[in-house]
């Protein structure tokens, strides 16, 4: 064990002066290293699919290239998880507010007030059915809670703003703090979207570098 005057010495060759020139074992070291990597890109590749790591290297790189690719997108994903999760969680309850405020229960999507379309007519069907499945009691929360970001994005549609007088008035209501220059629906409905897509990547383990 090293005290705190001494050092562990660093690889080189002795001088005339007793002194060492650094860079001395930098070839061994080098070696050393590319047979270390070259045996963990060899262990992570055999644990992925080629088609997976195909898609990092369409532009002729190296596997090692290819894999660091892959590996920078993990991160890139995994640095996305609470922003993304915090953006679907923050979006659906304050819909859930504004629709029970706007419509006058919490079983908004019950009451005759609300016109959904058939796509969310169907999925709030699908929610009640899984809910029914695991054998608890059928609440508006638990509505709420299993329903997908896109089926929260999908309230954006012109349908709502034609029949179900959600829109444009509700903006203000579920974005408090945007512009008033951007309150405009498809707008909003466009940047929602985008950030679904990116969500539904990012889950799903796909690719978003490069």
């Amino acid at each position: 064990m090293c005290t705190e005057k001494e050092e562990t010495p660093v690889p080189g060759t002795a001088a005339k002066d007793g002194r060492r020139k650094l860079g001395a074992y930098a070839e061994y070291g080098q070696a050393a290293a590319s047979g270390v990597q070259s045996l963990f890109i060899d262990r992570v590749a055999a644990c992925l699919s080629v088609e997976r790591l195909e898609s990092y290297g369409t532009d002729g790189v190296t596997p090692t290239i290819a894999l660091a690719r892959y590996l920078l997108n993990l991160a890139l994903c995994e640095s996305l998880y609470s922003p993304l999760q915090l953006c679907e969680v923050a979006l659906r309850n304050q819909l859930h507010r504004y629709l029970s405020l706007l419509i006058g229960r919490e079983d908004w999507f019950h009451a005759p007030g609300f016109r959904p379309t058939p796509w969310a007519e169907q999925e709030i069907r699908k929610a009640i059915e899984r809910i029914r499945r695991n054998d608890r009691p059928i609440t508006a929360g638990r509505v709420v809670a299993e329903q997908q970001f896109g089926f929260w994005t999908s309230l954006f549609e012109g349908h709502y703003e034609e029949h179900g007088r959600l829109w444009p008035a509700g903006i203000k209501i579920v974005f408090p703090h945007l512009v008033k220059s951007r309150h405009r629906r498809k707008e909003i409905k466009r940047v929602l979207e985008e950030i679904r897509y990116l969500r539904n990547r990012v889950f799903h383990h796909e690719r978003i570098v490069h």
